[in-house]
């Protein structure tokens, strides 16, 4: 069975959205964010710590990270360590993977801690096939690959390809 987080259609409007957040696939777990079928941001796979490229989905003084990945079940969860504080995950309804929390008796509100999504490199293949990311107008081949179109990514233009020797 596999579980997801949608958005909300609106902020006044609860229906479904078009985003949805899941751990898939079981081969590689890594967590998703799709629109509809395609998928725009991927954070892993799990490397038994954290999901690589995500330093913000790791244990820290406020929760503790558990990933379970064995024959019967796969799943990813977090624990608040701190009785007096709530937590919740939330899709916005454009997309963004937001993490909250609310302090019992101090806050009157949820407080917006990390926007998990926020960087240019968090794009599903913002550089194209074989294109590492670096920052918002960096993108570089990986060893051996050249762009197919130089003059596009010497305008930052990445969503053409990469080509080269796959040996």
């Amino acid at each position: 069975m596999q579980r997801f987080i949608r958005s909300w259609k609106s902020i006044e409007d609860p229906s479904e959205g078009e985003y949805g957040f899941s751990l898939d696939p079981p081969e590689t777990p890594q967590l998703v964010l799709r629109s509809g079928s395609r998928k725009l941001f991927r954070w892993g796979p799990f490397d038994g710590i954290r999901f690589s490229g995500s330093s913000t989905l790791t244990a820290n003084p406020l929760l503790q990270t558990m990933f379970v990945y064995n024959f019967k079940e796969l799943y990813f969860k977090y624990e608040i360590l701190d009785e007096s504080v709530l937590s919740r995950i939330v899709i916005s309804p454009t997309g963004s993977v937001q993490y909250f929390t609310w302090r019992v008796n101090i806050s009157r509100e949820w407080n917006l801690v990390v926007t998990f999504n926020s960087g240019p490199c968090d794009n599903y293949a913002n550089c194209g096939n074989y294109g590492i990311c670096y920052s918002l107008s960096s993108c570089k081949c990986l060893s051996g690959f050249t762009p197919n179109s130089p003059q596009d990514w010497g305008l930052f233009s990445y969503s053409v390809d990469v080509e080269g020797n796959m040996n």
